[in-house]
C-alpha cells in the first residue's frame, strides 16, 4: 500500500488493524437504489475503505430527494441520480473505484 493509502486509513488500521483494512480493499458492494438510507450506508462503507461500490438507479434527481440524499443540490434536479453521486462519492475516498449503472444485466 502507498503512503497516501496508509495515511488516509491510519486510525482504522490502529483500531482495527491493518489486515482487517486490506480485506476492506477488496471487497465490493452493489448498492440498488440511491435513497437517503442507501446513500448513508454508501458513504460510509466508501469512508472505512472498501475496494469498489457500483450504484444502480435509473431515476432522475426531483426536489423531494434533496431532504433525504444530502449529496444531491437543486443543481442536482433532473440529472440522474447514480452517475451524479460518483464524482461526490469518489472524493470521500479516492482509493474507491465508484461507477454508475441505470439497470442490473446477467
Amino acid at each position: 500500500a502507498d503512503q497516501g493509502f496508509l495515511n488516509k486509513f491510519s486510525r482504522q488500521n490502529a483500531a482495527l488493524g491493518a489486515e482487517v483494512t486490506m480485506k476492506m480493499t477488496k471487497m465490493r458492494a452493489l448498492v440498488v437504489g440511491c435513497t437517503g438510507v442507501a446513500v448513508e450506508v454508501t458513504k460510509n462503507l466508501i469512508l472505512q475503505g472498501i475496494g469498489a461500490i457500483t450504484l444502480c438507479d435509473a431515476k432522475t434527481a426531483q426536489i423531494a430527494d434533496l431532504g433525504a440524499n444530502f449529496f444531491l443540490s437543486e443543481a442536482d434536479v433532473g440529472k440522474p441520480i447514480a452517475p451524479t453521486l460518483v464524482p461526490k462519492f469518489k472524493e470521500l475516498n479516492p482509493f474507491c473505484n465508484i461507477q454508475a449503472v441505470a439497470a442490473l444485466t446477467q
